[in-house]
């Protein structure tokens, strides 16, 4: 099965290639960068010294980064041939369901933890 679904890729797009690699950026970077912030405070300081702004600067960095992921992705998914994974219905109903159990993990930790909470810095 899965060597049936590889041979399918299309190798040779670019963008997926482009795609890969903003997947693998993101917490790539965010995993550099954020102990950096911990221990030299530099966006703190940007921001003359108020952490709370850092922390929203910081947010809508990841949400802007997080948008143009999901851009370069979907163009991806474009770009490849289309294969049937699942008969319908459940070609709707899976894809939709995951999508709803993902955006409620996202939303409730974003409720529970807040923009500045501990996740973001």
């Amino acid at each position: 099965m899965a060597s049936s679904a590889l041979s399918v890729i299309d190798w040779s797009k670019p963008s997926l290639w482009i795609s890969l690699a903003s997947i693998a950026f993101n917490p790539t970077a965010w995993n550099i960068f954020f102990p950096v912030e911990y221990h030299n405070k530099t966006i703190t300081r940007l921001f003359g010294g108020s952490t709370k702004a850092g922390c929203y600067f910081l947010a809508i960095m990841i949400f802007s980064f997080g948008i143009l992921r999901d851009s370069l992705y979907q163009r991806a998914l474009d770009d490849q041939p289309r294969q049937a994974l699942l008969p319908e219905p459940f070609d709707t109903l899976v894809p939709a369901a995951l999508f709803i159990v993902g955006q409620t993990f996202v939303v409730t930790s974003t409720w529970a933890l807040g923009i500045t909470g501990p996740s973001s810095g």
